[in-house]
């Protein structure tokens, strides 16, 4: 069978390798046009779909929900439930292997209001990585430009924004006592918990607690993909899902059995657009600080250089400042405006502190600054 082959080879590609091999094909079917689909190889998309589908095990999935079927199951659920474990620890995007350098820690865990996984991605600008999480609708608009267009209420997540503030707020949790104990009595099914039991919990919780904070991105990972079954991502909150049997495990709790209660908590958030990207601000205690906009603050600082150039006399004009910086004229009239903002502006741009929806591209082609301080703070959103 091709789940127990895929469990004993481990991978999607040695599969279709064994099946190409062995002359296995995907089954012919024949339309209703009488056009005839099938018959060829297997490709790995198709088996990808076909490992992910409940259907063989007598259930049937919509959206993200799955649901009993009233037809006879091919394979035994514990079997699919192993399959999935491991198609989610060796799919593109959620590699937990030390040979990946930055694996998606959140990759197959986000999914957005209409049941869909968000799709981990990447973009490259100057030899830089930047990895994001994307709907699925923008990820197969790809570079069509009325696709995108059309689809630019989907999910961008920045991943360096994400992943911190959500290890962190699930971090703040496994802190917080109060909770801790009401879902042991969850997992324990009891209303009232030894005082071992206890102990066992908060010591497991903390081992717990620092695997998810000490910096390494596979062990990151491999916790996240343990207890967490999804993040449900709203207009003004996300909610955390735990595995029930997963978090039991985690903490050390001999579970008398499935858990029919969710365990979640809920983050309030707030959304601000910035381009295509959804900038994703967390409300909540465990939240890491903003990292402040490097480039935005190299922007200021050419800028005070430049006017610093005019007023000590060393260059009369534009363009003797464009000639010495081997730039263009136009690019250093568009910085000039720069080196008058206010020092409360500056020192909150330093921060970190600038409004979410503040790009340097923004600030330098389509924001026209005015002089005056207060003005200047109510025009770049500072005064909010």
């Amino acid at each position: 069978m091709i789940f127990e082959r895929y469990l004993e080879l481990g991978t999607v590609r040695k599969l279709e390798a064994e099946l190409i091999a062995s002359g296995i094909h995907a089954p012919t079917r024949t339309a209703g046009t009488n056009r005839v689909f099938g018959g060829r190889p297997f490709t790995r998309g198709q088996l990808y779909k076909l490992l992910g589908n409940p259907i063989y095990c007598g259930e049937i999935r919509h959206k993200a929900t799955r649901y009993p079927g009233q037809h006879e199951a091919i394979i035994p659920s514990d079997m699919f439930q192993r399959v999935q474990t491991l198609l989610a620890l060796n799919t593109q995007g959620h590699r937990t292997g030390r040979g990946s350098k930055s694996p998606s820690l959140l990759a197959g865990l986000l999914v957005d209001k209409d049941g869909d996984t968000l799709v981990a991605s990447h973009a490259t600008k100057a030899g830089k990585r930047y990895r994001y999480y994307v709907a699925r609708s923008l990820h197969e608009a790809g570079a069509c430009r009325k696709q995108r267009d059309a689809s630019r209420s989907g999910w961008r997540l920045p991943a360096d924004q994400i992943e911190p503030l959500v290890i962190g707020a699930v971090r703040h949790r496994l802190l917080d006592t109060s909770w801790l104990i009401d879902t042991a009595k969850l997992l324990f099914a009891s209303d009232q918990l030894l005082g071992a039991q206890i102990q066992s919990v908060t010591r497991a919780s903390s081992e717990l607690h620092g695997k998810l904070a000490d910096g390494d991105p596979v062990g990151q990972r491999e916790a996240m993909l343990k207890i967490i079954k999804k993040i449900d991502l709203g207009s003004d909150s996300l909610a955390v899902v735990f595995k029930p049997r997963g978090l039991a495990d985690a903490l050390g709790v001999q579970a008398s059995g499935i858990v029919s209660q969710p365990i979640r908590f809920e983050v309030p958030i707030a959304l601000r657009r910035r381009g295509v990207e959804m900038k994703l601000i967390l409300n909540a205690p465990g939240q890491l600080p903003e990292a402040p906009d490097a480039t935005m603050i190299r922007a200021i600082a050419r800028a005070r250089r430049w006017l610093s150039d005019f007023v000590e006399g060393r260059y009369r004009t534009i363009q003797n400042i464009a000639d010495a910086y081997a730039t263009d004229p136009r690019y250093v009239a568009r910085h000039l405006p720069l080196a008058c903002l206010s020092p409360r502006i500056v020192e909150a741009i330093i921060a970190g502190r600038q409004p979410p929806e503040l790009t340097t591209w923004s600030l330098l082609n389509r924001i026209d600054l005015p002089l005056d301080w207060d003005l200047q703070a109510r025009r770049l959103s500072f005064d909010k």
